[in-house]
């Protein structure tokens, strides 16, 4: 009955190991999306579940619910997906789960070096822009784990086995883990890893259905579980959200009960009301000036929102393609003719201005676009050289007869 948590790296070889682990050990294999497919079926939508799960928290998400509910939901999606047991889970499952018994955590540590090589091969692009892939990517997990210490107070931050998969190898690895798994199995009884399973399932979805629910979502309470029975802690405003927590709780099958004794009222409700002083004159409304400049600073406020997503993700529109003509869009990097899809030299470390010098120096030489099998000449009106060495989706008119790529629109895109 264990379960395996897999935490990796970003462009890491988590999915590759957990796959591998769960043909070794005769386990299911429980994909990110399967967390994401069954949170959305309580009503979350796929959006800020995909957001809560893969991007760090910014600071308007930070003051918002919908983030903290989001990752409730996937939190609980993951014990039901791991509550049969004999399962291998990797992903954002592997940080969000608490330390429980019959779950095994394991830790892939990969070098940075290492994972811009793989990288680097698998895209078809320099192993220097690969690296700063790899560090962005980096940075942001980073900062996604941290923010998980704010938002669950039982996310699973503390690793108990950590593999080095650079030095062990992908098979030697495997094998680590599975005699551990083994002794683990051996060691304790199949009935207490059972229930202690069926006791995160129920506490973890009867906090994500609190934070679902439109009565309980201001409520961030503790929660404990043995034997399906539920233990509550917190503070509460007054009655009638005890009334609201059993009539949530009612509709779980996997919650056989609910003590609310540790609960306690908050003193703000139970505190007399502050006696309003009518003689006192009200504040005087806001005046026609006072109204403008308001209104000019919310007009800045949303230009200058608009300029930084812009700016994070630019898009330039150079023609707009008629209809009936034969319209593509391709994913793929800004080269050019000369070079086509690998760069040699002392540029090449340096796509982008081995592209533009290309270019600019060599007769006939024109921007083009691979896409890892074939080599799209573009038809340039000066908006290409920002885009030099860098991935893009590029929709078009496509000449069949040259072959050449009349751009219409052009952005850039990030990794997978």
């Amino acid at each position: 009955m264990a379960v395996v948590l897999v935490a990796g790296d970003p462009y890491g070889r988590a999915g590759e190991f957990a796959a591998a682990l769960a043909a070794r050990l005769g386990y299911r294999g429980i994909e990110p999306a399967a967390l994401i497919e069954r949170a959305a079926a309580w009503g979350v939508r796929h959006r800020l579940l995909r957001a809560a799960a893969e991007r760090p928290p910014g600071l308007l998400s930070r003051l918002l619910h919908s983030r903290r509910a989001a990752l409730l939901a996937l939190q609980a999606a993951a014990a039901q997906e791991i509550l049969p047991g004999n399962a291998v889970c990797y992903g954002p499952a592997a940080w969000l789960l608490p330390a429980v018994e019959g779950v095994i955590r394991v830790r892939l540590i990969e070098s940075p070096e290492a994972r811009a090589l793989r990288t680097a091969a698998r895209f078809r692009c320099a192993a220097g822009e690969a690296g700063k892939w790899i560090r962005r990517a980096d940075r942001r997990s980073s900062r996604w784990v941290r923010g998980l210490r704010g938002t669950l107070a039982e996310a699973g931050l503390r690793d108990e086995i950590s593999l080095d998969l650079d030095a062990l190898g992908l098979p030697a690895a495997c094998e680590v883990v599975a005699h551990i798994v083994g002794l683990r199995s051996r060691a304790v009884p199949a009935c207490r890893h059972t229930a202690a399973l069926r006791d995160l399932a129920a506490r973890t979805r009867l906090q994500a259905a609190l934070a679902l629910d439109r009565a309980t979502a201001h409520l961030e309470l503790e929660a404990g579980s043995h034997e399906g029975i539920v233990t509550l802690r917190g503070r509460v405003r007054g009655l009638d959200d005890l009334e609201h927590i059993r009539r949530v709780a009612a509709g779980l099958p996997e919650v056989r009960g609910v003590e609310l004794e540790q609960l306690r009222i908050s003193t703000d409700e139970l505190a007399p009301r502050p006696r309003i002083d009518l003689s006192r004159r009200p504040r005087p409304a806001l005046g026609p000036l006072a109204l403008r400049r308001l209104a000019w600073a919310g007009g800045a406020l949303l230009l200058l929102t608009a300029v930084l997503v812009w700016l994070r993700h630019p898009q330039t529109l150079l023609t707009t393609p008629r209809g009936g003509e034969n319209v593509r869009v391709i994913a793929g990097v800004i080269t050019d003719t000369h070079c086509g899809a690998s760069h040699a030299g002392p540029l090449a470390a340096r796509p982008a201005e081995c592209v533009r010098r290309c270019v600019a120096a060599r007769p006939g030489v024109s921007y083009a676009l691979y896409d890892g099998e074939r080599l799209y000449p573009l038809r340039d009106d000066g908006a290409l050289a920002r885009f030099a060495g860098l991935p893009v989706t590029v929709t078009g008119v496509l000449d069949s007869a040259t072959g050449r790529l009349s751009v219409s629109r052009i952005r850039e895109r990030s990794l997978p």
